[in-house]
């Protein structure tokens, strides 16, 4: 013990760690600005080089699904149009009733849709001619106060990103990699990433608290220090707690976002949105209205309405699809969703129904449901137009994605039947990533080059395109980049396994 404070003092003495009013102790690791001049600036957005967005969404080789318009000409036959542009004027005249558009560049046929849900287009190059398009719901944003202007409480205009962790080995190499990567994305000019912060939800500080800014947060589940049936059940009441703390408040919006997660560059300013307003992530498997869900879902509402939280005229069809991460939002609404969000996972971990049905996302519905009960409009434009993310090898396009979510772990034979290449974290762990203490992080292989004699295909039979692969190969090389990065082989303040382990149990 005495060990340990004398550490805790040189790493205050060299300003690595700061303590605050109540005494205690929170790292300023690599990443963290700590009474830097700019901190209280907001970001210049005019600095970043991002694209105006084009309504139309227009992208090639792809179709939207959905039914045809009523009360238009939404019969492509009866509906011509001599270029995609005014195939998607067409739509817009007619928006009361059309919010999709399929044109067809051989015959010049016009298809004007009617879509509930933003589904990503289909997308296939070798099989899809038409080029399509969606009318998204206009992102309002977020007007920053100016500095002179603002009150003591209101924070610069600028992305915190946030993420959380039980401590656990395999979560802490995941975030030592993507935090290298938010550091790079964090240089680019104009990038609204300045902060960087890890919630940790466990009894005690783990071996990243030199090298990461970190929060901790004591968990309502402490049996999780050593892994339990859910590892993320202490999440939401964590960043519930975290959002008291003025280090939430050192910028406007908070990005929440996962420890296997890579940058591959800076989000545009454009993300961060009004108040009432967040930009994040349509996951199709989250369906809260479907027949499947609609036990669980109702679970949620019966609790919510004995709790005072279900809003009147709210109904289960207005719970967005999306989740906590990636969710980019103002950081006054993420304190208004958390304490609702926290007391819905905290419900499902007693309730059967709602983990049977809901499953391993059923902390991602409870902060649908909470978003619903607070009013927070979520926008989620689908890949290739979200601005957030891709998850390769489901997503074959980049787009305009910042980052890449590498949890469908790709596995890529060839027509012979022989792998060529697999990518899958879970077998990082106990191998080159990690193991029940911990194991230095090493690259891993790239996939092979673009064959078109190959034929390459992934586990479940599915064909890969060479912006396929391209899109893998980036990912990969992302994730290495990010171990390049390290500033070495063991986290910051240790020079051994032993030193590692030693942290990890006293």
């Amino acid at each position: 013990a005495d060990a340990d404070a004398d550490a805790t003092a040189s790493l205050v003495e060299q300003g690595l760690m700061e303590e605050d009013e109540f005494g205690s102790h929170h790292a300023l690791g690599l990443g963290a600005s700590r009474g830097t001049e700019d901190d209280d600036d907001d970001v210049d957005p005019s600095l970043y080089d991002e694209e105006e967005e084009d309504e139309c969404h227009e992208s090639p080789n792809t179709e939207y699904w959905g039914e045809l318009s009523k009360g238009v000409l939404a019969n492509g036959n009866a509906n011509r149009a001599d270029t995609a542009r005014a195939c998607c004027e067409s739509c817009k005249k007619n928006d009361v009733v059309c919010n999709a558009w399929v044109w067809d560049p051989s015959s010049k046929a016009c298809w004007l849709k009617k879509t509930t849900t933003y589904q990503p287009p289909a997308y296939d190059p070798a099989k899809i001619t038409f080029t399509s398009g969606a009318l998204h719901p206009t992102q309002p944003r977020y007007a920053a106060i100016a500095k002179s202007k603002r009150d003591r409480e209101d924070p610069p205009f600028c992305l915190h990103t946030m993420i959380t962790s039980n401590g656990q080995p395999y979560m802490n190499w995941q975030t030592r990699v993507f935090h290298q990567t938010w550091r790079e994305a964090s240089q680019t000019r104009g990038s609204p990433l300045r902060h960087f912060t890890r919630v940790l939800h466990r009894t005690k500080d783990d071996e990243l608290v030199n090298e990461i800014h970190t929060v901790r947060i004591d968990p309502t589940h402490p049996e999780c220090d050593r892994g339990c049936d859910y590892a993320v059940k202490d999440r939401a009441r964590a960043i519930a707690e975290w959002t008291k703390l003025p280090d939430a408040r050192r910028c406007s919006h908070v990005l929440m976002a996962e420890t296997d997660y890579l940058f591959v560059r800076s989000p545009p300013p454009g993300v961060l949105l009004e108040k009432g307003h967040s930009y994040g992530f349509l996951f199709g498997y989250i369906i809260p209205w479907h027949a499947d869900a609609m036990p669980a879902s109702r679970e949620f509402t019966q609790f919510m309405q004995r709790e005072g939280t279900w809003r009147k005229g709210l109904k289960i069809e207005d719970v967005p699809q999306s989740g906590n991460a990636p969710q980019v939002m103002h950081v006054d609404d993420l304190a208004k969703v958390a304490p609702t969000w926290a007391d819905l996972v905290e419900f499902g971990e007693d309730n059967a129904v709602i983990k049977k049905v809901f499953g391993w996302v059923r902390d991602m519905y409870a902060f649908d449901f909470a978003l619903a009960s607070v009013g927070i409009e979520v926008h989620y434009p689908p890949v290739p137009f979200n601005k957030l993310m891709v998850q390769p090898p489901a997503d074959v396009r980049l787009g305009a994605a910042s980052f890449m979510h590498y949890t469908w772990s790709p596995i890529l034979s060839d027509k012979t039947g022989a792998t060529r290449w697999r990518f899958d974290k879970r077998q990082f762990q106990g191998a080159a990533g990690s193991s029940p203490d911990f194991v230095a992080l090493e690259e891993q292989p790239l996939p092979p080059r673009w064959d078109p004699k190959a034929g390459y295909k992934l586990q479940a039979g599915e064909v890969v395109t060479e912006e396929g692969l391209a899109l893998m190969t980036m990912m990969a090389e992302a994730f290495n980049g990010g171990v390049r990065a390290l500033p070495g082989k063991f986290p910051e303040g240790y020079d051994s396994l032993a030193d590692v382990a030693n942290a990890r149990t006293t």
